[in-house]
């Protein structure tokens, strides 16, 4: 870590560049060649299709449209292939890195940039979600971008960074619905500014002179003075602000009209289908876990719980730096607080009526976080940073490697298993059923029998505007009947339950033969049942 501290700048930059691509390069040796997962197979599924095909099935879905059409023509130049899709997302990772330091030399010095940078280039979070073909990391470069360009207008007072704040808006609202939750924080900076200058307007002509100004003002507009005073107040207050709150007002109303039609197309095609994943209410654990996650990554349950329930030292680490930290120059710290904690509050407390708490959708939060934690680390004397710059440093890599190379890591799918699998043990006297109907993409990129592929429930994805039907027991038994006049036997592929996987599961062995089970990563279980095997009973 000596380096960040080395005067000479160019020495500095060539080590940084060194230490970041020997972190980039550790993670693709394993991120590239893992098996292809479920959101990345619907990517590539939905980007070979035409470009108004994409934006229908899009808008029936849960996202927007402007990924999907960035990867649609990208696979079209280099190949509908996993690697090419995953290479976007790294593009989009890499560019993110400069972002992100100008964002904290600018902020704070070029210490706290090159502590930041190395901190987010080191993250296995972010480092899983920059090799997955999937909007976060363009929603992660969309969001360091807008916040670059917000806060030059705010420092400049509108003079520089409207035309990239107006772009970075429009850009990011098509990349994630999520994305309107940086616009809210911005517009609550925007009033918490506008407020601070009234309350510093009262605060200066306080007392006699705020008197004289009251009675003054009434005199010259014949106004009672009790109604004048506030209100003149916060016109001088507004006049501040003017060109600042005006600009900022433009930007977002411009942005909103053009992102408005696909609103309007969202809603002439009725709302989201049955293609998310059930996910349910958070509770503090979850909370506290979304940004230990950001920092450790991705691990299994017994380190996730030791790494959540040392919350209370970060609490403690904070108290020692707010009150007996070195001065260390960092602007605008309200709004970066904001933008790390608001958004996570508020989804926190929506998800308790409609559960949308996942950390990827909260993957915009983590630039911000890590330049308020080098800020924070900084703060400390020389020896207690140093030690904990290289502590942390050396934490990140050992958990980013057990996140590479452990089997129990929680987000790994392997699909390409569960393909290689049922290539060699079907054939086309069977039937496999895949449950959920939506895992259906991946085991069919990696499958290469010759056994037909079902869903259950039944989906007929090929028929336009056909969305995933609603779980049914009655049609249950109907499907698995027509299996048992066609098919010797039926391999079910169980992941991602979406609320009926044990009724099926409890159907099947209730009534068939369980011949074989076999399972794979994150909880996907392949069983088999004899089909036209004498049944063991029947349950009506």
């Amino acid at each position: 870590m000596n380096f960040i501290f080395i005067k000479n700048i160019s020495i500095a930059h060539i080590l940084f560049v060194l230490g970041i691509s020997a972190i980039i390069a550790l993670s693709t040796f394993s991120l590239f060649f893992q098996s292809i997962r479920l959101d990345e197979s619907q990517s590539i599924w939905l980007s070979v299709k035409s470009f108004f095909e994409i934006l229908n099935l899009t808008a029936q879905d849960v996202h927007v449209p402007l990924y999907g059409v960035i990867l649609h023509y990208w696979m079209q130049l280099f190949g509908a292939d996993i690697f090419v899709a995953r290479s976007l997302s790294f593009l989009f990772y890499v560019a993110t890195i400069p972002a992100l330091y100008i964002l904290a030399r600018e902020t704070a010095n070029k210490q706290v940039a090159y502590v930041t940078t190395l901190f987010f280039a080191l993250s296995p979070f972010i480092l899983w979600y920059s090799f997955e073909a999937r909007t976060y990391s363009l929603l992660t470069l969309m969001a360091t971008l807008s916040h670059l360009f917000f806060m030059r207008m705010i420092r400049s007072n509108a003079e520089n960074g409207k035309a990239g704040f107006f772009l970075s808006l429009v850009v990011g609202l098509y990349t994630h619905y999520f994305f309107l939750l940086v616009v809210f924080m911005q517009a609550v900076y925007v009033a918490v500014l506008y407020i601070q200058r009234l309350l510093h307007d009262l605060k200066e002509t306080s007392g006699s002179k705020l008197q004289q100004i009251t009675r003054l003002a009434a005199l010259q507009t014949n106004t009672p003075e009790k109604k004048i005073s506030l209100f003149r107040y916060a016109k001088h207050a507004f006049v501040h602000h003017k060109k600042l709150i005006l600009s900022y007002a433009i930007a977002v109303a411009s942005a909103f009209v053009l992102f408005a039609p696909w609103l309007i197309y969202v809603v002439s095609l009725g709302s989201a289908s049955n293609t998310q994943p059930l996910v349910p209410a958070p509770s503090t654990f979850n909370l506290i876990q979304t940004f230990v996650l950001f920092m450790f990554g991705f691990q299994n349950q017994e380190i996730q719980s030791i790494l959540v329930s040392l919350w209370p030292v970060s609490i403690i680490l904070l108290f020692i730096v707010f009150t007996k930290r070195r001065k260390l120059a960092f602007k605008n710290i309200e709004y970066f607080a904001l933008a790390t904690f608001l958004p996570v509050a508020l989804v926190f407390l929506v998800s308790y009526i409609k559960p949308v708490f996942l950390s990827r959708y909260l993957i915009f939060l983590a630039p911000t976080m890590f330049l308020l934690l080098s800020w924070t680390l900084l703060s400390f004397s020389k020896k207690i940073r140093y030690t904990a710059l290289i502590g942390y440093t050396a934490i990140s890599l050992s958990l980013l490697t057990i996140q590479i190379t452990s089997a129990q890591t929680t987000v790994k799918e392997d699909y390409r298993g569960v393909g290689a699998y049922l290539s060699s043990q079907t054939d086309p006297s069977d039937i496999i059923g895949v449950s959920a109907p939506f895992t259906v993409y991946p085991i069919e990129y990696s499958y290469t029998g010759n056994s037909r592929i079902d869903t259950i429930p039944q989906w007929n994805r090929f028929k336009e505007g056909q969305r995933i039907p609603a779980f049914s027991q009655t049609e249950l038994e109907k499907q698995v009947e027509n299996y048992q006049k066609q098919y010797d036997e039926l391999y079910v592929v169980l992941s991602y339950d979406q609320g009926y996987e044990d009724d099926i599961r409890t159907y099947l062995d209730s009534r068939f033969q369980l011949t074989s089970t076999k399972s794979f990563s994150n909880g996907i279980i392949v069983r088999s049942y004899k089909m036209n095997y004498n049944p063991k009973i029947s349950i009506k």
